[in-house]
């Protein structure tokens, strides 16, 4: 009878320790598909000008690197206003940003989670000129409340060769 409760009792361990693992693995699974709906969307509004919806998935304190190796940083709400009138001013005169994200891995924790793809597409200046890009591009998202944000992020072109 002792080994009987001693097997049942690791049996029910091993029960408790997998259903537990099931829900974490489910919910690394939803975060990810969260975040890769949440970087089309980002690129999809930026495309169409909606920069309010786009730049509400950066995290005031956010920083990055942009594809010319500038940093971004977003250190506090004013700036982070000031960052959206710009690309609205930008839009307005007619600059265009339409890249498609390809290739998204996302690779989510509980509190935060990394995410690597390409950008392809096309950049077009208030100037009129238009430039092809691709470019490698990596994220940093972390869980705010019960949403993710956009916190780091690191976009570097890729050079074709002629």
């Amino acid at each position: 009878m002792k080994h009987i409760v001693k097997g049942s009792a690791a049996a029910l361990v091993c029960v408790l320790l997998l259903t537990s693992a099931v829900p974490r693995a489910l919910a690394q699974e939803d975060a990810a598909k969260v975040i890769e709906a949440k970087i089309q969307k980002f690129y999809q509004n930026l495309a169409t000008g909606n920069m309010d919806a786009a730049f509400a998935e950066i995290m005031v304190g956010g920083r990055g690197f942009l594809a010319n190796g500038m940093l971004a940083e977003i250190p506090d709400e004013a700036t982070h206003a000031q960052v959206i009138q710009v690309y609205k001013s930008n839009h307005s005169q007619g600059a265009r940003i339409n890249l498609q994200p390809k290739h998204i891995q996302v690779s989510p924790g509980e509190q935060g989670a990394i995410a690597t793809f390409y950008v392809e597409g096309q950049f077009t200046g208030v100037n009129g000129d238009v430039e092809n890009v691709l470019a490698r591009t990596s994220h940093v998202w972390v869980k705010v409340a019960d949403d993710w944000k956009l916190f780091h992020w690191h976009i570097s072109r890729v050079e074709m060769p002629d």
